[in-house]
């Protein structure tokens, strides 16, 4: 159940074999439709000049059709079909007009609908209406995506070739969205593959930007947000970043800023409103006028992490911010990122009560959209969570209650975390998709039971799109037009792009999804596919883990020998057996790539690799427990440790084909070199050494040889 990227991976020789007609052919997502000729077909768009965006996805209908059909003989016509003076004809019509809506005999108010009807006489009619030109954008697609192309990634489509011109033969699908704001924020205080698109000024990062703007258009959402450093070249930014949102804008797509509050908690490079309490009125004055230069939509105020401030005082800076943007900046909306971290100084005190501290804004002035955020694949249901926090529950309560008060209430979770558990390990994580999947399905449902009005809103957090990441954020926007559908839905969206085998790509994916939940997540097991480095073993010195933690191999050291079977039973066994299980999943996925064509092929083989480097994972964790089990106790423990090294170098060998394939220039992703982040580094460059792999195995030779704890002077830092 997954979406995957196009790489045509060198990752397994066993793939290298000579070419041999393909078992899974793109060509067969045809078969289910109706052959046309190009002759017999005549599209008809709104009569007069559209709004700048429905021209740019009339450009897009042309240019998609044209590929997919083969043929340039596309009769495009402005205006209304003369259904009486066009028999024998197929007639395929995108309208927001009167007669469009009169023929449907449908008052929908936002969404479309796309219906094929059976005239009188011999005409076929394929109606796209929408009641607005925005709504019509969406239809465009959609229309596109009905014909079997898919909007994977900002940089790469899935769009087969059929050479001939196929329509659906029934259609009757009306869609309109759950959430007013559909969005993703691109966590930009990480060095990841579109920093430069967007913080860095150049024709190049320009055209990567508006790509990204044309990705959230295709996949239904309506804005984007980024996150601010003070770092930046503000001189040259400034420009870049108002060209960005001036195209977003004529794409109908709002744009956001997301900036920090206070300095004292902002431990990344974040632009900070507030430095020091004194003067802070003046301070927020200035630095929001001076951010305020480019036509912002919305200012999201972050309040960093770990640290609180003084509860009364922020509650002060909020109404300040929300009653200055009002006054001075009205057009542009205020918001606030309802952070997590359940750690003492995080409750405190406001009016004699504890109140967690990132739900202070409820305090606020009303006008103050809330945002509320979870991390990594956790949820707002299920009953596991991070930051010190059992589960996120708190953040549903949370919601529930501003939705009571009618407050503008947004929800912020993650499709990937980065910082050494899942994309730089590197690890591909489906079980990512599910739980976007529980938090929408399930907050569409307890919502409309409770009878409160909808969340207004619906952000991605996403920092980066390789290793399959990417699959997440596009089946999530997904699920905001289709919230109550089943999980199955959104895996067979994916697996249909490998036609006639598609039914063996949804059984994998599902396969390893479900495999995930119970492991991973059930079984408590992903911490051992997470790595460490430098800045995690300081945290748990100060007692902060930042992602679930594992049970560390120096902690064998203390352990009694029934403390050690329990490990064993509990994690040990259910790792290896993830491991086997996984294998003859695997071999599926090989054959499945082996026989696929080169337009499904190079989707394929990113998700072998994924299922790959997981088990390889898994299976290197095991060996450097097993050794340090077997050398704390005196047994043979040199070929469980050797055993880690192989896996390692295997896993190396496919990380470095896939990297012949990741979507932007490689330096960016896994260079060593300084930029405006405090990382100076590609956002893939753990993966790309692997040091978080190489330092366990450190760590388990220590403890082995010298029965004690390593100091962090012996481990490599895995931040250089």
């Amino acid at each position: 159940m997954k979406l995957f990227v196009l790489v045509f991976t060198a990752c397994s020789q066993s793939l290298q074999r000579e070419k041999s007609t393909p078992e899974c052919k793109s060509s067969e997502i045809s078969s289910s439709m109706e052959k046309f000729s190009p002759e017999e077909v005549i599209i008809y768009i709104i009569d007069e000049k559209s709004d700048t965006n429905l021209e740019i996805s009339y450009k897009d209908l042309k240019f998609y059709l044209e590929r997919i059909w083969g043929t340039k003989d596309i009769k495009i016509i402005r205006g209304k079909p003369d259904f009486s003076t066009q028999k024998d004809k197929v007639i395929i019509w995108f309208t927001s007009s009167q007669d469009g809506k009169d023929l449907l005999k449908d008052n929908i108010k936002d969404g479309f609908i796309i219906k094929r009807i059976n005239l009188s006489g011999q005409s076929k009619l394929f109606i796209i209406y929408a009641p607005d030109e925005k709504n019509l954008s969406y239809a465009v697609y959609k229309f596109l995506e009905l014909l079997g192309i898919r909007f994977f990634h900002p940089m790469q489509e899935f769009i087969p070739e059929y050479k001939n011109v196929y329509l659906p033969r029934d259609i009757n699908l009306k869609l309109s969205p759950y959430f007013k704001t559909r969005g993703t924020h691109l966590h930009l205080l990480h060095p990841i593959e579109y920093f430069n698109s967007f913080n860095i000024a150049g024709d190049e990062n320009l055209e990567e930007a508006k790509k990204f703007i044309d990705y959230i258009v295709k996949t239904g959402q309506n804005y984007i947000q980024w996150s601010i450093l003070k770092t930046l070249d503000f001189k040259s930014w400034f420009e870049h970043a108002r060209k960005i949102i001036g195209y977003a804008h004529a794409r109908g797509v709002s744009v956001g800023a997301e900036i920090q509050l206070l300095g004292i908690s902002s431990l990344q490079n974040s632009y900070v409103l507030t430095e020091s309490e004194s003067n802070w009125q003046e301070q927020i004055a200035s630095q929001i006028d001076f951010l305020m230069q480019v036509p912002w939509d919305n200012i999201e105020i972050g309040f960093g992490e770990f640290f609180s401030g003084e509860p009364e005082k922020v509650v002060e800076m909020l109404n300040f911010i929300a009653d200055y943007m009002n006054k001075n900046h009205p057009k542009t909306t205020v918001s606030v990122v309802n952070h997590i971290g359940n750690y003492p100084e995080l409750w405190v005190k406001y009016n004699n009560q504890t109140v967690f501290y990132y739900h202070l804004p409820k305090f606020a002035n009303p006008r103050i959209i809330n945002n509320v955020h979870t991390v990594f694949f956790f949820d707002l249901y299920r009953d596991w969570g991070m930051y010190n926090h059992p589960n996120f529950h708190l953040q549903r309560e949370y919601m529930m209650e501003l939705l009571k008060e009618s407050r503008v209430v947004r929800y912020k979770p993650e499709s990937a975390y980065w910082a050494t558990a899942d994309i730089d390990v590197p690890a591909f994580l489906p079980e990512y998709i599910y739980s976007r999947w529980i938090d929408i399905n399930g907050l569409v449902k307890e919502i409309s039971e409770k009878k409160l009005p909808m969340i207004e809103g619906h952000v991605i957090f996403s920092s980066g799109h390789e290793w399959g990441y990417w699959m997440t954020d596009y089946l999530t926007a997904k699920m905001l037009w289709e919230a109550e559908e089943n999980f199955e839905h959104f895996i067979e969206n994916y697996a249909q792009i490998y036609g006639n085998c598609q039914d063996d790509m949804k059984r994998i994916l599902l396969e390893f999804i479900n495999m995930q939940t119970e492991y991973l997540f059930e079984n408590r097991l992903i911490p051992y596919i997470s790595v460490e480095d430098f800045y995690d073993d300081i945290g748990y010195m100060a007692q902060i883990e930042t992602h679930p933690k594992r049970v560390q191999f120096e902690e064998f050291l203390s352990m009694s020998q029934e403390e050690i079977n329990s490990f064993e039973n509990r994690v040990l066994k259910k790792i290896y057996e993830m491991a086997e299980k996984i294998v003859p999943l695997e071999k599926d996925t090989e054959k499945l790539c082996n026989g696929s064509d080169d337009f499904i092929k190079i989707w394929c083989l990113e998700i072998l690799d994924g299922i790959k480097i997981v088990r390889l994972r898994l299976l290197h964790s095991f060996n450097l427990y097993r050794a340090v089990i077997d050398g704390i106790q005196g047994k043979e423990y040199k070929n469980s440790l050797e055993e880690a090294v192989k896996l390692r170098e295997e896993a190396k060998k496919v990380v470095s084909a896939r990297e012949k394939y990741y979507r932007f220039p490689l330096e960016r992703l896994v260079g060593s070199y300084q930029n405006p982040t405090i990382y100076p580094f590609g956002y893939l460059r753990l993966a790309h050494t692997m040091c978080g792999w190489e330092r366990q195995e450190k760590q388990a030779s220590y403890v082995i040889e010298n029965k004690s704890k390593p100091p962090l002077s012996e481990l490599p830092t895995c931040i250089d």
